[in-house]
């Protein structure tokens, strides 16, 4: 009974340790795409005013995480490395690209890279200035709004 007893405690630790080593491995990647995503859904929920199938978002949720992480925006960097502003900043951009995906009208044809970058640009700038009236025009009012202010 005891060795169950210490058998189980071993376990338990190893799955702690496991679990907090994984988080500490997470990076600024992770999470600007889970931000990116959750925005997407969000906002696109908010646009059409209609719900979505729980069992369509979890599918788009999936291709669109698996998307983002094949396809990193940024520089990889350790979260357990990063400030807190960083930490901010990052998923404020995140948002904020998820935002721009959702209003985009369907069929409309991918936009330059040169104007993704320009816009990531005025996100980034944005976020580090006044990141709660950005997240709140860019979800609220759109991107062509957003991106007439200024923050």
């Amino acid at each position: 009974m005891k060795s169950q007893f210490f058998f189980a405690l071993q376990v338990a630790l190893l799955l702690l340790n496991s679990q907090l080593v994984s988080a500490a491995e997470r990076t600024s990647v992770d999470l600007y795409c889970q931000t990116m995503v959750t925005s997407v859904i969000d906002t696109s929920q908010y646009v059409t005013k209609k719900k979505i199938p729980l069992e369509q978002l979890q599918r788009a949720e999936k291709d669109m995480s698996d998307l983002c992480l094949a396809t990193p925006a940024m520089e990889s960097k350790r979260i357990s490395n990063m400030s807190g502003q960083e930490i901010a900043i990052v998923s404020c951009v995140g948002f904020a690209e998820g935002a721009y995906i959702a209003y985009q009208p369907k069929g409309a044809p991918d936009e330059p890279y040169s104007k993704q970058m320009a816009r990531r640009e005025f996100a980034f700038k944005a976020c580090a200035s006044n990141p709660k009236k950005f997240q709140d025009d860019i979800f609220r009012r759109g991107p062509d709004y957003a991106t007439t202010q200024r923050y």
